[in-house]
């Protein structure tokens, strides 16, 4: 499995196009070849903006099968992850359109942060990005978290 790794700025315009960074791509990008695809969707928990493989955005669906499909627990669920999504293919050049829905849910402007975050990635504007990053590494120093198995 590729990771999303590093941190990176680029442009967005005025028509809200934003090339993916090539690292991304790479591991956007499908096995049997063509443009990278991304699921797009609102954090719930951060202003940002959730970029997911197609691979793991659909692995989302396991779980939330365990619920009762009549419950209120799963409809909320569902519509929290699923009803927000927006699945974006990369033009050539490695850019997508981001809705103007999720511009507005992470207040972004002419600069945006593609944060790799593992599995997944995160868009931000840019100083909501380096506080969020500053946050994490604050709590996790505080905390003392590690990985299980992990020396550091």
């Amino acid at each position: 499995m590729t990771h999303f790794l590093g941190t990176h700025t680029n442009r967005l315009d005025a028509k809200g196009r934003v090339s993916i960074p090539a690292p991304f791509r790479a591991a956007l990008r499908p096995e049997t070849g063509g443009n990278a695809t991304v699921v797009l969707r609102p954090s719930h928990t951060h202003p940002c903006v959730e970029g997911w493989p197609e691979r793991e955005f659909h692995a989302l669906a396991t779980p939330l099968d365990s619920l009762d499909m009549f419950s209120d627990a799963h409809d909320d669920l569902a519509a929290t992850i699923f009803a927000d999504a927006y699945p974006l293919e990369a033009d050539r050049e490695g850019r997508i359109v981001l809705p103007e829905f999720l511009v507005t849910h992470a207040n972004l402007t002419e600069s945006v942060v593609f944060m790799g975050l593992g599995r997944t990635f995160q868009i931000w504007e840019p100083a909501a990005a380096e506080r969020r990053r500053a946050e994490a590494r604050e709590r996790a120093r505080a905390l003392k978290l590690t990985l299980p198995g992990g020396s550091a």
